[in-house]
């Protein structure tokens, strides 16, 4: 809010989406370029975790949940409770609308 620059976490970030104090992104260790993961963080660059191992996009956040998919798949959507732990379960409702639109 005060156009400082200021580096909150040292992974990269290949594709993020904020909600409140919550920073949801894909990050991958670039040491080894296998660590993919879809992280989160508050925006002061505390609690930072691990929400879902491997590749993600399609992140959306709603009051309720944050939702994503894994890379070059449309089924399953995935989705964890927006603040509260991460649990990460499949959204069954996207699939049924993309299997009757096929």
């Amino acid at each position: 809010s005060d156009d400082s620059i200021r580096e909150i976490s040292s992974k990269r970030c290949d594709t993020y989406n904020v909600y409140e104090d919550w920073i949801y992104f894909q990050t991958v260790d670039t040491s080894d370029n296998e660590g993919y993961a879809l992280m989160r963080i508050r925006t002061d660059g505390s609690d930072e975790e691990v929400v879902r191992y491997g590749v993600h996009r399609n992140i959306c956040i709603t009051d309720d949940y944050v939702y994503f998919r894994e890379f070059n798949n449309d089924v399953p959507v995935y989705r964890t409770p927006t603040n509260g732990g991460v649990s990460v379960t499949t959204f069954d409702a996207a699939e049924n609308v993309v299997m009757n639109a096929k």
